[in-house]
């Protein structure tokens, strides 16, 4: 290889290796944050997938036993 063409590719690659290396940078920074926008990334949806999956037991009796209250209120008057 010659010298001048060596150098002429060493100068190519520090002239657009660091410009392709930010251009992949902001690529997968807007990649990122268009998914977290729709909901995939984001803490929202994991903490709705934690709540929704194991939710606490006391809330869940609270609300069994409101339900079976304004059912049978429902039953007796015939209103709510």
């Amino acid at each position: 290889m010659e010298a001048n063409y060596l150098g002429q590719l060493l100068l190519s690659i520090s002239i657009f290796a660091p410009g392709l290396i930010l251009l992949a940078l902001v690529a997968f920074a807007a990649a990122t944050a268009g998914l977290e926008r729709v909901g995939i990334f984001g803490a929202e949806r994991k903490a709705l997938v934690i709540a929704g999956s194991n939710p606490d037991p006391a809330d869940v009796v609270t609300n069994l036993k409101a339900a079976v209250r304004a059912k049978e209120a429902l039953k007796k008057t015939g209103t709510k």
